[in-house]
């Protein structure tokens, strides 16, 4: 009588639905800590432009003979989207897009600007002042 000799390689179906259910769940894990980490890059592009932006501007004032608020507002108009303010309330109010604005405050010594500069859609902002003396 012949024996028969039962060999059994391989996996059966439960491993492989266990394997591939524990890959897929390190694979969402994966791209969750991915995707996350590439909004916060992405924000981070943002910010940075609004920084580049309102120092590149107080850059272009502190470079300038200045004597005149409108010396000053000559420099600040130069076609982004930007508004100019009367009163520190209305400098920080939030827009419905991507912008910057302004506020001038002069006396007899000089000028004190604040420039805001608004990101990702008008949810985050940065701000920079500074005091130029007249020339």
């Amino acid at each position: 009588m012949r024996k028969i000799l039962k060999v059994e390689n391989g996996f059966t179906l439960v491993e492989i639905i266990a394997a591939i259910t524990i890959l897929g769940i390190l694979a969402l894990t994966f791209f969750n800590l991915f995707g996350s980490s590439m909004l916060h890059i992405l924000s981070s592009g943002k910010k940075d432009e609004a920084i580049t932006l309102a120092a590149n501007k107080m850059e272009s004032i502190y470079n300038q003979q200045i004597s005149t608020e409108d010396d000053i507002k000559t420099i600040l108009n130069d076609g982004y989207y930007i508004e100019e303010c009367e009163d520190m309330d209305s400098l920080y109010a939030k827009p419905n897009s991507d912008l910057y604005r302004y506020c001038i405050d002069g006396d007899s010594d000089g000028f004190e600007v604040t420039i805001v500069c608004f990101y990702q859609e008008g949810e985050h902002n940065i701000s920079l002042t500074s005091f130029f003396r007249k020339e």
